[in-house]
């Protein structure tokens, strides 16, 4: 997040969010893309196309915009949605966990148990709602937040506090301080 300082500007959002779920990403990468010697594009549609799968059994009951949408168009959704789910990408944590918080969504994500970061601030039911990998839980745990979603808005203040003081100028210039002053051979002045 200190790479793009805006993001740390918490913005208020729509009061009156009419937007149920947004699962806005790109879903489909098909360009054969390869990862250490293995081809990572199709793991990466399955994952993320799985989740928009699941959610047409739902798309009846809840107002849910999902899909590519132009990144003109990503703040005003995010704005006006209750909930913004961000699967995983080329790797964990993505910047759309960051964007849905600054906006002032609850955050709906994979669950981050088996990701060690620094900062870790993805933490389950307290900055963010936790799903199964395989989205086999999705639609029971939008359900849930959304018939009950008074109960969850202190994990969008939670996450909301934890990003701009994890990621504030002084704790990421500590961070790699203390990363460089830690290793073999350097010394300190």
């Amino acid at each position: 997040m200190h790479n793009w300082p805006h993001l740390q500007q918490m913005q208020q959002g729509n009061p009156n969010r009419d937007v149920d779920v947004a699962a806005i990403y790109q879903g489909i990468l098909e360009n054969g893309n390869m990862d250490h010697e293995v081809q990572t594009d199709m793991y990466y549609t399955n994952h993320r196309k799985g989740a928009w799968d699941k959610l047409d059994y739902i798309s009846e009951t809840y107002n849910i915009v999902k899909g590519k949408i132009h990144p003109q168009q990503t703040d005003e959704i995010l704005s006006r949605s209750k909930i913004g789910l961000s699967p995983f990408g080329m790797a964990e944590g993505c910047y759309r966990d960051l964007e849905i918080v600054r906006w002032g969504g609850l955050l709906l994500k994979p669950n981050m148990d088996c990701v060690i970061s620094n900062p870790d601030w993805l933490i389950p039911n307290e900055t963010y709602v936790p799903v199964k990998l395989d989205w086999s839980d999705l639609n029971e745990t939008i359900h849930k937040v959304l018939v009950n979603f008074k109960d969850y808005e202190y994990i969008i203040e939670n996450a909301r506090k934890k990003l701009v003081d994890e990621y504030s100028y002084e704790k990421v210039c500590l961070h790699w301080y203390n990363f460089f002053a830690n290793m073999s051979g350097v010394e300190n002045e």
